[in-house]
């Protein structure tokens, strides 16, 4: 990470960000995560049709074929629900699951978040709204995740070990960030690159803050929604525009 565009690290007694500040993070449920969350809920559904504890139950791993029962238990916990106790922390067991098994957590992998308080509007619109606020433009346009599940995540500033405004560094060729400018002061934070509805809406662009990999707490989860693609313009068509809409809002 740039050291210029650093605004909290307790190691390097920065903090220019208020570690209560609040964040937030969309991540795709990918095919990994849902293997594993078959496995859990599997082992549930075993141990519940045999009339057995869980800790005695064994039942094969279910890591074929997912979709069905595990789709239905995710269309329970819909964005317009808070998720309950229960099916946070097997959904967070799940993704943290899906990393290959090693003593030694990826820890560098950068995570891109926005602000919760500017999240708060959008989270009971469900996926699509999320991919567009965020400027997460390899995902919308993808249509590989079409009818994937994503989760958000939020979590205080104060729990992640340093972050940062991202800047090309962090970016490298993604096509769908544009940097903010220098001249802003780096505890604004950079701005995303609003797409689909929410820019031909006017909506305004998040504050957007990358930091180090940090496992998930079953805490962290506040909504879970399946990405319906809905109608969208041809990809070269609305980058362009968006990168027009963004440049003319930060600049």
């Amino acid at each position: 990470m740039n050291d210029s565009n650093i605004v909290f690290s307790p190691n390097l007694g920065r903090s220019d960000v208020d570690g209560g500040t609040r964040v937030v993070t969309i991540q795709l449920l990918g095919d990994g995560v849902m293997e594993k969350l078959a496995d859990l809920l599997g082992a549930i559904r075993s141990a519940d049709e045999r009339g057995e504890a869980l800790g005695r139950s064994n039942p094969v791993p279910v890591t074929q074929g997912w979709v069905p029962f595990v789709d239905d238990w995710l269309d329970r916990h819909t964005a317009e629900e808070e998720p309950d106790v229960e099916m946070r922390r097997l959904l967070a067991g799940a993704i943290e699951g899906a990393y290959p098994p090693s003593d030694v957590f990826p820890w560098d992998r950068v995570v891109w978040v926005g602000r919760a308080d500017e999240f708060q509007p959008h989270k009971s619109l469900g996926a699509r709204r999320w991919l567009e606020i965020f400027g997460l433009g390899h995902f919308l346009f993808d249509s590989r995740v079409w009818g994937h599940w994503f989760v958000a995540l939020e979590y205080p500033v104060a729990d992640t070990a340093l972050a940062a405004r991202p800047c090309v560094l962090e970016a490298g060729a993604n096509e769908w960030h544009f940097p903010t400018p220098a001249s802003r002061p780096a505890q604004q934070g950079g701005k995303t690159v609003v797409l689909g509805e929410a820019r031909t809406a006017g909506m305004s662009p998040m504050t957007e803050f990358v930091h180090l990999n940090r496992r998930v707490d079953p805490r962290d989860i506040v909504a879970v929604s399946r990405y319906v693609s809905g109608a969208l313009v041809a990809k070269e068509v609305e980058l362009e525009a968006a990168r027009n809409r963004h440049r003319a809002t930060v600049f």
